[in-house]
């Protein structure tokens, strides 16, 4: 993946509606010109659904560090729905387990409404996921 002033230029590729497509168009020629004031939504979104986790992974360096227990709130979605209309990814984990975020099932459908291309751990709740087509 070619990344260029923390902008990547290859996304999960997905059949994107016209808002879609020309967000990416804008912000790939910014990019190539090496634009400083940006008028394109980003590409990509990256929402930690927890930093919670029920599981002691031996790789994971969460014990490096001290994490208070945070859940995304649904009233973020709100705020960030004229982002999420004109983005192409949304990855919706982090440091924590995202299907324990109480209001994840909430979440997802609110977050299927924009037809966004969604990085997502497989988990305990595979069926909801698959049902709902996220991946």
């Amino acid at each position: 993946m070619e990344s260029l002033r923390a902008k990547t230029k290859e996304l999960f590729k997905s059949a994107l509606d016209e808002t879609k497509k020309k967000n990416s168009l804008l912000n790939m020629q910014e990019m190539e010109s090496g634009a400083v004031k940006l008028n394109a939504y980003p590409r990509r979104i990256v929402l930690e659904m927890t930093s919670a986790c029920n599981i002691k992974c031996i790789f994971c360096g969460r014990d490096e560090a001290e994490f208070n227990q945070t859940y995304l709130k649904i009233d973020v979605l709100d705020k960030l729905s004229n982002a999420l209309k004109h983005c192409e990814e949304v990855t919706l984990f982090g440091w924590g387990e995202p299907t324990i975020n109480p209001k994840f099932s909430q979440i997802a459908y609110i977050y299927l409404s924009f037809n966004i291309s969604s990085l997502l751990r497989k988990s305990k709740k595979s069926t909801f996921l698959i049902d709902y087509r996220l991946n």
